[in-house]
C-alpha cells in the first residue's frame, strides 16, 4: 500500500497525537496544492472502475512505483520489483479476487487521458472471527498502491474508502490489510483511518513473491477495521464529466489569477 504522509520528525505541543498528525497532514496537502497546482487539477477528475486484463501492464507499473519505498530509503527491506504481470494474473486466477483502479477522465496533457493513478486488488470471501466466534465475512486487501507523485492529494485515501465501501456492499463486516513490519509509516497511515494492529504476525512470503530480502526475519503485521454503513457514499458517485468540468474551471481560474496584474504593476 502507498500514499501515506510522512509525519516522522514532526514535533508539536498538541496533547492528542492523532489530532497533531491530522494537522500536520493538512499542512502537507496545502503545501502540495500550492507547489503542484497542475497535479491537483488532474487528481480532482478521478473516477473508479474494475480492473480489466488490458490494464495489467499499467497496474504493474503503478504498483511497482508505489512499492519502491521497500527497495530504498529508511524502510527498505527487499530488492527488485514488487510484482510482475504473471504474478498479477495468477492472483486473479485464484477466484474471488477483485481489482479496482482510480483513473483520470482527462489528463490535461500532464497525464494521458484515462491514466491510472492507483490500483487495489482485494477479495471479499474471507471469514472474520472474534473471540473464537464467526462474526461475518472478511474483506482482505491484497495489493494497493498509488503513484508517488500523487502522495498527499488523498488519492490513496479515497481509493481505500471506495474499496471499503465495496467490501461493505459484499456483506463484509471487517477489512484486513497486512503490512511489512519495516513500513512503520504505512502502519500509522492505516491507524489514522481507524485500522488497528491485531498483534498477529506472519513471516513475509518472500519465496512466493520471488523477492530477495535485504533484512532478516521480516514479518507481516495484520491490521483490521470494523466496517460501518455510512449515511452517504456520494463522493464515489461523482459523474466524471462533472469532475472534469469543475477541474477545467479551476484551472482557468488559476490561469486568470496568475495573469492578472498585481497592485504595484497597476500603480506603475
Amino acid at each position: 500500500m502507498s500514499d501515506f504522509l510522512d509525519a516522522e520528525g514532526f514535533h508539536t505541543e498538541e496533547d492528542d497525537p492523532k489530532k497533531a498528525r491530522e494537522n500536520f497532514q493538512a499542512q502537507v496537502v496545502a503545501d502540495v496544492v500550492a507547489s503542484r497546482p497542475e497535479i491537483r487539477v488532474v487528481s480532482q477528475a478521478m473516477c473508479y472502475r474494475p480492473v480489466k486484463t488490458a490494464d495489467f501492464d499499467e497496474v504493474v507499473t503503478v504498483l511497482n512505483e508505489a512499492y519502491s519505498c521497500e527497495e530504498e530509503g529508511a524502510e527498505a527491506f527487499r530488492e527488485g520489483d514488487y510484482i510482475n504481470k504473471r504474478l498479477l494474473a495468477e492472483l486473479f486466477l485464484e477466484g474471488g479476487v477483485q481489482g479496482w483502479v482510480v483513473e483520470v477522465a482527462r489528463g490535461f496533457e500532464i497525464e494521458k487521458d484515462g491514466a491510472i493513478l492507483g490500483a487495489c486488488v482485494f477479495r471479499t470471501d474471507g471469514t472474520s472471527t472474534r473471540n473464537g466466534e464467526v462474526e461475518g465475512k472478511l474483506g482482505s486487501i491484497r495489493l494497493m498502491g498509488v503513484l508517488p507523485r500523487y502522495k498527499g492529494l488523498l488519492v490513496g485515501r479515497r481509493l481505500l474508502e471506495k474499496v471499503e465501501a465495496l467490501c461493505l456492499e459484499a456483506g463484509c463486516v471487517r477489512t484486513m490489510a497486512c503490512v511489512p513490519a519495516p513500513r512503520r509509516r504505512l502502519g500509522a497511515w492505516l491507524e489514522d483511518r481507524d485500522y488497528y494492529d491485531t498483534g498477529r504476525k506472519v513471516p513475509y512470503p518472500a519465496g512466493a513473491l520471488g523477492h530477495q530480502l535485504s533484512k532478516d526475519d521480516v514479518v507481516l503485521k495484520m491490521y483490521t477495521k470494523k466496517l460501518e454503513p455510512k449515511p452517504s457514499m456520494t463522493q464515489f458517485e461523482v459523474d466524471p464529466e462533472e469532475a472534469f468540468d469543475k477541474a477545467v474551471k479551476d484551472l482557468e481560474a488559476a490561469e486568470r489569477e496568475a495573469a492578472a496584474p498585481c497592485a504595484s504593476d497597476e500603480m506603475d
